[in-house]
């Protein structure tokens, strides 16, 4: 078993004036390979970076009024823009030279306050808006070495939005690790020497420090270099003799040993020709303990597959050159090689504190690692087939003979991160409660459709499943899906997926017989959800559970024939089919008809002064009727009540002072007088109401 030990150094960092300061006095020779190693640039020891600034955690809303509604905000958009303000919002704006206002508010808030608005009447529409800014450059003396290659890979981008940080961690499975290096010293948690079965993992050939600090070397801290994983710890496994050779066996047990350590990518700069059951064997069992294996191709220059790198379920990296913009001759290649990574004067840490350029796939491997690293970070519940596959799924470039091209930090960050709707499918046709499956590195999914109860599902296995309800709904409707980290905390990044909903309309029961009375008794039935009641056209009632059922008011309607509908709804009925109503059921009404025809004063103040003290109520009967006046506060208590048996057709007078039925003073506020009546006419019971509010002040 040989490392892949580095080729010559290229002309990018190689250079007197690229490694200006850094080159190494006369006589200092390589510590292992055939590459020269820079001397210790002039430049302090480990410094403490000032922490980065956390990403931007608001989000700006655009609500967009409709045409008709005043440029004055409409009052159903005021009343939503001013609930986003209860949460936490911050003041609305106008927006120049559109209908349209704004308002910022936390980010995790920003979803939810959309859907709601995108329901209100007169919002034409609702678009959310985040924070831009510039890309993060790191502070290390070397990053201006390193920016060509790291741009190659997209790096930076990544690390604006992902960071692995210390609790991932990334196995180093080599000739051991300089643990005391400016750019390592902290950074190895664990390490194991598997040869002698110590913890002694000094690098005496300086591959394995080279690849450790290329995949985690301490990032932004003014110090050397920035490791691809942007923070991630190091396990540091020494599976070379004291000779510097490796063997297969002992390559297996360190696979072994580092999973064992809970290692979340296994880095593995070395190989050769022959298949090994017991490296096969290890490597399988490092994934099952859901640790991504990333490999170096070699660095022979052929197509023949290199192993562990050629291994079942194995991240094979090719190299190309510093600007990832061809293969190097030496690289190995093939359709066996995954990817491909910047391979070609790649700055890495040396056993005696320094700093250098290094070539060979051995390098390309742990940059792969690093971005396995910032997958883990981004979302640690992803599992391994989901990493690898983010990897091998976000590639650019071809024609470098490998499987892929380079690897593309964000588009694999991306491509993980997304939470996507799996099922149903666009343009499918649904209705009642809908099952919903969708894919997702987060611990939780949250999905919902407009008007409807957000559900939030927990994410087993890369899958979230559910059920929501499409009640209301009509027509093509975007079902939205976000990635959430806690059950009350999701993404405002969504993926929507638009489906069809066709729910049945409602079946409404009306009563055979004439409505002599106030109200009439209706029912209907339906799929789910709430049902709302209308009479001729108007709404009067809504019921939100089965059975459905109404008493619909007809005290102010006139005698006759009148249509009842009804038309199905969300559970908290803030969205209803209106397209859709239930078929035109007809009711007969006849009944008395009192009139209020004056109350006042409409408020009055009972305090003796002689000056509205009371409020007079005239009302009148169109036959002789029993009649009931009943006065209620705002809670719907009754406060004083007349009743007489029979009262004559014509006007009537009736004061109110302000006092309950047994005399004693009711209390200041709004109250509502009703007038009932009752009489036989032609053998028929008929009834009678009206009604008006009136306040009481004290």
């Amino acid at each position: 078993m040989t490392k892949n030990l580095p080729r010559p150094p290229r002309a990018v960092l190689a250079a007197a004036a690229v490694l200006a300061g850094l080159l190494a006095p006369a006589g200092a020779a390589a510590a292992a390979g055939p590459a020269a190693r820079p001397a210790p640039p002039p430049v302090p020891g480990p410094a403490v970076a000032a922490p980065r600034q956390a990403p931007e955690d608001q989000a700006r809303i655009t609500v967009r009024l409709e045409a008709g509604a005043p440029v004055a905000r409409s009052a159903a958009a005021a009343d939503g823009l001013a609930a986003l303000d209860a949460a936490g919002a911050q003041d609305a704006r106008p927006v120049a030279g559109e209908r349209a206002y704004q308002v910022v508010l936390p980010a995790d808030e920003a979803t939810g306050a959309a859907t709601a608005l995108e329901d209100q009447p007169g919002v034409a529409s609702v678009s959310v808006g985040y924070r831009r800014s510039a890309h993060l450059v790191p502070k290390d003396p070397l990053w201006r070495y390193q920016e060509p290659y790291m741009t190659a890979l997209k790096a930076p981008t990544a690390w604006d939005t992902a960071r692995s940080g210390p609790g991932v961690k990334i196995a180093v499975v080599d000739t051991g690790v300089a643990v005391g290096h400016p750019d390592l010293a902290g950074k190895v948690v664990a390490r194991r020497n598997v040869v002698h079965g110590d913890a002694d993992v000094r690098d005496a050939e300086g591959h394995g420090t080279a690849v450790a600090s290329v995949a985690a070397a301490a990032p932004h801290n003014r110090v050397g270099m920035a490791g691809a994983g942007w923070g991630a710890s190091i396990i540091a496994v020494k599976v070379a003799d004291d000779a510097g050779g490796m063997w297969s066996d002992d390559v297996a047990r360190g696979i072994r040993w580092a999973a064992d350590q809970g290692a979340d990518v296994i880095n593995l700069s070395l190989g050769g020709p022959t298949v090994e059951p017991y490296e096969r064997e290890a490597v399988a069992y490092a994934r099952s303990k859901g640790a991504v294996v990333v490999a170096s191709a070699g660095n022979e220059g052929t197509k023949v597959p290199n192993y562990p790198a050629a291994l079942p379920g194995v991240i094979s990296v090719g190299a190309s050159n510093h600007y990832g913009t061809g293969r190097p001759s030496w690289s190995s290649f093939g359709a066996w090689v995954d990817v491909a990574a910047p391979g070609s004067s790649i700055a890495a840490a040396n056993t005696d504190g320094t700093w250098g350029p290094w070539d060979g796939t051995s390098f390309s491997s742990p940059l792969v690692a690093g971005e396995v690293a910032l997958l883990v970070g981004a979302a640690p519940d992803a599992t391994e087939p989901q990493l690898t596959a983010a990897v091998l799924g976000a590639t650019r470039g071809g024609g470098l003979g490998f499987a892929r091209g380079i690897v593309d930090f964000p588009a694999a960050l991306a491509s993980l991160t997304q939470t996507r709707a799996t099922s149903p499918r666009a343009g499918a046709v649904v209705s009642g409660a809908v099952a919903v499956t969708a894919s997702s590195a987060s611990p939780y999914v949250r999905f919902a459709l407009p008007g409807q109860s957000a559900v939030v599902a927990r994410v087993a296995g890369g899958v979230a499943r559910a059920s929501v309800t499409s009640y209301g709904l009509s027509g093509a409707q975007p079902l939205r899906v976000s990635g959430c980290t806690s059950p009350t905390s999701c993404s405002p990044k969504q993926t929507v997926t638009t489906v069809t909903v066709r729910n049945p309309a409602p079946a409404v029961t009306v009563p055979a017989e004439e409505v002599r009375t106030t109200a009439a008794a209706v029912s209907a039935t339906a799929p789910g959800g709430a049902v709302r009641f209308l009479l001729d056209g108007r709404v009067v009632s809504t019921d939100a559970s089965a059975p459905y059922q109404a008493s619909l008011p007809v005290y102010n309607v006139a005698d006759g024939p009148h249509t009842v509908q009804a038309v199905l709804c969300s559970s908290a009925a803030t969205v209803c089919d209106t397209a859709h109503p239930s078929p035109a059921r007809t009711i007969q009404v006849r009944r008395l008809h009192p009139a209020i025809t004056s109350l006042a004063p409409a408020v009055f103040t009972p305090d003796g002064d002689g000056r509205d003290d009371a409020s007079r109520l005239i009302f009148t009967l169109e036959r002789a009727q029993a009649v009931r006046i009943d006065v209620r506060d705002a809670a719907g208590t009754s406060v004083r009540e007349a009743v007489w048996a029979s009262l004559p057709a014509g006007k009537h007078v009736w004061y109110w002072d302000g006092r309950r039925t047994d005399g004693t003073p009711a209390r200041a506020g709004k109250h509502v007088l009703t007038v009932s009546t009752s009489a036989t006419v032609g053998g028929v019971a008929l009834e009678g109401l009206a009604r008006a509010g009136v306040t009481l002040q004290r």
